[in-house]
């Protein structure tokens, strides 16, 4: 299993397909050995995916499908899974494959141990809404907090497009702008 991770990780940093296959086989082994655990599932979902992304760079597009398929499969098995590793493994593979609405389902089921995943899928489908409706409900201390303010800053000048509608977002003492959660004094 360490062996997978560390793997996985040179993987994803190097877009290497013999690696990637490599992370992906060792997952598949301590599958077998340890059942479908958390650690074990999100592993093997990344392998999929970190395998799929080398086959794309690499040119090989049809054997990018075919690891898609198989991420899929294994993604959609996995979908009522309790375990937040396991739950975000299986969003991003439904995001990567095109199920956006599977992937958003999947990511409010673990907002509240994630919330910034949600909010950047919701703002890359342009659902600004929502994207401004999920920065408020979840509070998870200072330095998220801190990026929904600016993820609702951002939402605020996407939809006005003005200046005033992002300095709105945070209130004035003076002539200094306050984080509106914590009053911290924004530099």
């Amino acid at each position: 299993l360490i062996r997978a991770e560390v793997q996985l990780s040179r993987a994803l940093d190097t877009a290497d397909f013999s690696t990637a296959q490599q992370s992906l086989e060792d997952y598949r082994i301590a599958q077998q050995l340890l059942g479908d655990t958390a650690t074990v599932m999100s592993g093997l979902l990344n392998a999929h995916l970190a395998s799929a992304n080398a086959c794309r760079r690499d040119g090989q597009l049809d054997l990018e499908q075919v690891l898609l398929k198989d991420a899929e499969k294994l993604a959609r098995a996995h979908v009522e899974s309790r375990a937040y590793r396991t739950q975000r493994a299986v969003a991003f593979v439904l995001e990567r494959i095109g199920d956006t609405e599977g992937a958003i389902r999947q990511q409010r089921q673990f907002q509240h141990r994630q919330v910034l995943y949600l909010v950047l899928t919701l703002l890359r489908e342009e659902r600004y809404d929502e994207a401004k409706n999920a920065c408020l409900k979840v509070r998870r201390g200072p330095t998220v907090d801190r990026m929904l303010c600016f993820f609702r800053a951002l939402i605020a000048a996407m939809e006005e497009e003005t200046p005033a509608a992002v300095k709105a977002q945070f209130p004035m003492r003076g002539d200094v702008m306050i984080d509106p959660i914590h009053e911290i004094l924004i530099v």
